[in-house]
């Protein structure tokens, strides 16, 4: 039996119906349209009565009038023109405001839109004294706007509010790592991307646990690098709103393993053997081209290499390639055979005759020349690969045992610079008609040798130009020239549309181009020729600069307040930048979003986020309110004991109006090494068996607190050691020596009774 059911609806029902799904429609459409919102203060920073300052910020501003603020007794409202946009998202912004009285504490803002809607956020905050929990989650690369971005995503909570995460990155590559033996600081002079100091990440949205860090790479990384030899270095901290913090310190590979692939490889020595006698012994020399640190030499046992001989009664070989004779070899036909794993064997030739003669040595000289030309003074250049020949005309390698040395002939002396490892250099010019001799000789035997000739020419001076593509009028322009030359530099004559306005006799060779109005919309071209020692002359590709006219500035007065002019800095120390904008007795935002801070015409940093300070006014008691623009960057390293150079900064709006600072010259010198005296305990002091002492040192240094590894040795072994930093004294500009003592406990053990104990510093 076949039943049918049948339900009848009321037309009263589908239209409540309609109604309902259009309000969720509608709700979803609202919920969809309004940002994400956050606010974020620092307590920690601020005493238990003092006014609180807030953050408040808004993901999407594209739709925003303004923003209504009530934090205890402060009220008040602040328009979206007044807000700064956020420049790691298109429509986002954010704004300041003060807290005072009784539940200033607990922060509301009200978002008022286009659409006479509004959207309220009220938080909550506490003084505490619990730190903010973070881990590490994962790293990778993206691509945005065809540059390559390192992101690391972490994960930070707190009880009350997270206000930011400090980042400071590495990236290196293993190969260079293991190029330069694992020493850091060497390798970090090629990272493929770095942070300048600690960079900060503000949250978005309130309660936010995820955290996406984006570090634009330098130098991109290919698929196989990020695979296999890319390493991640990053001190990572989080700040909560009571100032409490947490660090982390990770290192991880980019890819899966830190393993690269062999694309090739060859026989770098011998080509051939000959063995004359019984001691004597060749060692092979493979050549690995890796794929990342390219070719390597990789002599001795533990890189993978089995050495076979295919008459071993005759030559032997070791695991290692180090090849000897057992008996002459006759007319038998003798290799070496190297095999490695996924490619072909080499098979090098080897004959044992006693009865040969070795009768001298011959250099082999590259594009067939007659001896080595060095193309620059003062510059080393690689002396020719030697052989052996025989009194039967055949040539091979040179065996170890047949030492060589090279001696300079009486004419080269005082002009020519012999290094064992890094060749030969001359100080003057060589005509070819009058050549220099060194000679190449075996010690055992010294008749038998080779004289090499040597020649030299003055290359004339190297010169390039830096200066931006556009400058603004009533702006100064900043020329600087790069120049070298191998002897030294006469003069730098710097051309504007052909003609010579300027010239340089010492560093820095730049010109400082005041832009008047009367090179406003023209294309203005600069060049720069370099004269050395002896008048030789370069000159540099022209470079031109577009001349804009000068924007009509709505930006307040501001002050550059640091660098002090004329301050003193030593190379490589950290550099602080700060501007101070006069706001009021009563706090509203100003228009400016951020500085860019100059030294040399070149970007030192950027301050993206103002602080507010108050101030007493002069001759009152009243406090006024400022907007502070900090950031930090580095000296650059100098070529000379002491130098000047000049720092300004730049101020913006949302507009993209700009407002330069003044010009302030600085004065930057060389880096002294540092000092260390030990005071305690005495030379002659007398020590018993399980004594404890202090040794007790004094350091000094003019850059102490940029940070210091101070090492005790005992017997020229390291025992301790102990890193000191001050990060308020590596911001100052004090030029003074800097000075610390340090206490190392040091305990006196049976074996060292009866001996004198021989302590020092490093």
């Amino acid at each position: 039996m076949k039943v049918t059911l049948k339900t009848k609806f009321h037309p009263i029902d589908l239209h409540i119906l309609f109604i309902i799904l259009s309000i969720c429609l509608l709700l979803l459409k609202m919920e969809s349209a309004y940002a994400e919102i956050d606010i974020r203060t620092n307590l920690g920073s601020a005493s238990v009565d003092a006014e609180i300052a807030y953050v408040a910020s808004v993901s999407d501003c594209s739709e925003l009038i303004s923003i209504s603020f009530t934090a205890g007794y402060s009220t008040g409202d602040i328009s979206v023109s007044d807000m700064t946009p956020k420049t790691n998202a298109p429509n986002a912004c954010e704004t300041t405001f003060l807290g005072s009285g009784d539940n200033k504490l607990s922060p509301k803002i009200v978002l008022n839109y286009t659409n006479g809607s509004q959207v309220s956020h009220e938080e909550s905050f506490c003084y505490e004294l619990t730190r903010p929990k973070l881990s590490f989650q994962d790293i990778s690369f993206i691509n945005i706007n065809e540059k390559q971005y390192l992101k690391i995503l972490v994960s930070s909570q707190d009880d009350v509010d997270i206000q930011y995460l400090g980042f400071s990155v590495i990236g290196l590559r293993i190969s260079v790592l293991r190029e330069v033996g694992g020493v850091i600081d060497i390798a970090k002079e090629r990272a493929f991307a770095q942070t300048s100091g600690i960079e900060k990440l503000y949250p978005d949205t309130e309660n936010q646990e995820s955290f996406e860090f984006l570090l634009e790479v330098d130098a991109r990384l290919d698929d196989a690098s990020i695979a296999h030899d890319g390493l991640v270095m990053a001190d990572i901290i989080a700040v909560d709103s009571s100032g409490n913090q947490t660090s982390q310190s990770d290192i991880h590979l980019t890819g899966y393993d830190a393993v690269e692939l062999v694309k090739n490889l060859y026989i770098k020595s011998p080509e051939r053997i000959v063995f004359t006698n019984y001691l004597q012994s060749v060692p092979i020399v493979p050549v690995i081209e890796f794929q990342f640190r390219g070719e390597t030499p990789v002599s001795g046992p533990g890189w993978g290499f089995e050495y076979t001989s295919t008459h071993p009664d005759i030559v032997g070989v070791t695991g290692g390639g180090i090849v000897y004779p057992l008996k002459e070899s006759n007319d038998d036909t003798i290799f070496i055979r190297i095999s490695y794993p996924d490619f072909a064997p080499i098979e090098i030739p080897v004959e044992v005759n006693f009865n040969k003669q070795l009768i001298s040595l011959k250099a082999l000289y590259p594009d067939n020349s007659n001896g080595v030309f060095m193309e620059r003074l003062n510059s080393y250049f690689q002396v020719p690969h030697l052989v052996a020949v025989f009194s039967d005309g055949s040539q091979s390698e040179i065996n170890e045992e047949q030492a060589v040395e090279f001696v300079l002939k009486a004419s080269a002396q005082g002009i020519i610079t012999y290094d064992p490892e890094l060749g030969v250099k001359s100080s003057a010019v060589i005509p070819l008609s009058d050549p220099k001799y060194l000679t190449a000789q075996l010690k055992a035997t010294p008749e038998i040798c080779v004289d090499i000739p040597l020649t030299a020419t003055d290359a004339p001076p190297e010169i390039s130009i830096n200066l931006p593509n556009q400058a603004v009028v009533n702006t100064n322009l900043v020329v600087e020239a790069e120049v070298s030359d191998d002897t030294g530099i006469n003069s730098v004559i710097f051309y504007l549309n052909g003609t010579v306005i300027s010239s340089r006799s010492k560093p820095p060779y730049q010109l400082s181009f005041q832009v008047n109005e009367d090179f406003s919309l023209q294309t203005l071209s600069f060049k720069a020729s370099v004269y050395d020692t002896i008048d030789q002359c370069t000159h540099s590709w022209e470079k031109s600069v577009k001349i804009i006219p000068e924007q009509q500035s709505t930006i307040r007065d501001f002050s550059f307040e640091l660098p002090q002019s004329m301050q003193s800095y030593i190379e490589e120390s950290v550099i602080r930048f700060q501007t101070s904008v006069l706001i009021g007795l009563k706090y509203y935002p100003s228009e400016i979003t951020h500085f860019d801070f100059f030294i040399d015409g070149k970007l030192a940093c950027s301050a993206r986020s103002k602080q507010l300070e108050k101030r007493k006014k002069k001759d009152s008691e009243n406090e006024i309110y400022y907007e502070i623009f900090s950031c930090d960057s580095h000296i650059k390293k100098i070529s000379v004991p002491e130098t000047t150079t000049s720092v300004y900064g730049s101020a913006f709006t949302s507009e993209g109006i700009q407002k330069n600072t003044p010009h302030k010259i600085i004065n930057i010198y060389e880096n002294a090494p540092p000092s260390a005296t030990i005071l305690s305990p005495t030379p002659g002091a007398s020590l018993s068996c399980g004594q404890e002492i202090d040794v007790v040192v004094d350091i000094s240094d003019d850059t102490l607190g940029m940070g210091e590894t101070i090492t005790l040795l005992k017997d020229g072994i390291e025992l301790i050691s102990f890193f000191h930093k001050n990060n308020d004294i590596q911001i100052s500009a004090d030029r003074n020596i800097q000075q610390i003592s340090h206490t190392f406990p040091l305990t006196i053990s049976k074996d060292m009774i009866g001996t004198s104990l021989s302590i020092q510093v490093q």
